[in-house]
């Protein structure tokens, strides 16, 4: 049994920046809003190299794996549950990596498979209040890389003074309040897994089930890949899918279309793997066409006043507002005719606004048809909001470093 002693004298080989106070190791960190996610963002020259070790002390630092990450700093719901790793960036076409990581609260994984839209947000301003970004007043916009599946978005962030700007108008549903407007252009992350914007050829197609039922669905691929399902083919009314909760046996049956849209892309072999193997995309949502609705926060919404109506898992969970990539995905596949998004959809392309459990979240698309009939995104962006919550020192045990 390795000692605490022992432990601290191997620190400084195995993780050169690590802070030794006590018997715990402690690491920069700052704790942001991007959207309506959370997380840590952390610089990777401050951690210990990509790999096992890394990942065990970003598990211990948020508390996983406890349902309740009663000892971290995790919010013990996948909005809030999640890592952002960000440097300044070798290519030539960016100014910053953004490293995304989902960490799961009960188990001891980190899923670096996809990537968050929301958490992005904050990435430039992150980047801009660090100092791995020049500030330009009163815009300055950051390219980055995401470095999860290769795309490049760009943040334009309002500037105050040489930091990034906080308080302002912009609002956005699932954050109380407003703030400094972040516009992020998306155009560039069609294709994310490499076959385009319909990864599969098809605008609709439908998918055999373990159960043996086939159900009607569109596979999109834009920031990252959705699979789309109408929610009559799951029984569900509007009302009953912006619900708080969803019923076990129709989150039971998404996580069952989301696993098969996955041995569809080839992401697994089998069904059976897909929760383990990747858990993190295809994102899977249910459209339903518009209707008035009443958010959870208790405020009427007219149906006239949105596109469609959209419901998404997180991590297994229903989602409590709507993932910014998927709704960038959203957005694109109610533009492109014969999806299921563009059968409920009340839109075409332009401003597409989605109502959800927490209200209403726009996007701009512009998808057109090229010169071989492929389907081109010209355009997709978005406006969110941001702000650093707190800065500081991470703690884990010094015991993290005599773990297998």
């Amino acid at each position: 049994m390795t000692t605490g002693s022992q432990n601290l004298a191997a620190a400084p080989a195995t993780w050169p920046r690590a802070i030794e106070i006590g018997d715990q190791l402690a690491f920069p960190a700052v704790l942001m809003r991007g959207g309506t996610s959370k997380g840590a963002f952390l610089k990777p020259d401050d951690l210990p190299p990509p790999g096992s070790l890394r990942d065990r002390v970003i598990l211990a630092a948020y508390g996983s794996p406890d349902p309740r990450q009663v000892d971290g700093v995790g919010g013990a719901n996948p909005l809030t549950s999640k890592v952002a790793i960000v440097s300044a960036s070798e290519r030539a076409d960016a100014d910053v990596d953004y490293l995304f990581g989902q960490v799961r609260i009960g188990e001891p994984v980190i899923d670096y498979s996809g990537t968050c839209g929301n958490l992005l947000s904050a990435v430039g301003p992150f980047a801009l209040d660090e100092g791995i970004v020049p500030v330009t007043e009163p815009l300055t916009r950051v390219r980055v890389h995401l470095v999860n599946t290769g795309q490049l978005v760009v943040a334009e962030v309002p500037v105050l003074r040489g930091r990034a700007r906080v308080e302002g108008t912009a609002e956005i549903a699932g954050v109380l309040g407003s703030g400094a407007s972040i516009q992020l252009d998306f155009s560039s992350t069609a294709g994310t897994l490499g076959h385009g914007l319909l990864p599969t050829g098809l605008a609709s197609e439908r998918l055999a089930l373990p159960s043996g039922v086939e159900v009607p669905v569109s596979i999109v691929d834009v920031a990252n890949p959705c699979v789309f399902v109408a929610a009559g083919e799951l029984g569900l009314d509007a009302a009953t899918l912006l619900a708080e909760t969803l019923d076990e046996g129709v989150v039971d049956e998404l996580l069952a279309i989301r696993s098969a849209a996955a041995v569809r892309l080839g992401l697994v072999e089998s069904a059976e793997l897909a929760a383990a193997e990747s858990p993190a995309i295809p994102k899977v949502y249910v459209v339903h066409p518009p209707v008035d609705f009443v958010d959870r926060y208790g405020r009427p919404v007219a149906g006239q006043d949105v596109s469609v109506l959209g419901r998404g898992l997180s991590m297994g969970r229903p989602h409590a507002a709507y993932a910014l990539s998927a709704a960038i995905c959203t957005g694109a596949a109610a533009s492109v005719p014969g999806t299921v998004v563009a059968g409920c959809a009340d839109a075409g392309g332009g401003t597409i606004r989605i109502g959800h459990p927490s209200g209403v979240s726009a996007v701009e698309v512009d998808v057109r048809l090229d010169q071989g009939g492929d389907h081109r995104l010209l355009r997709a962006s978005v406006e969110r909001t941001a702000r650093r919550l707190m800065s500081g020192l991470l703690y884990v045990p010094v015991s993290i470093l005599a773990e297998a």
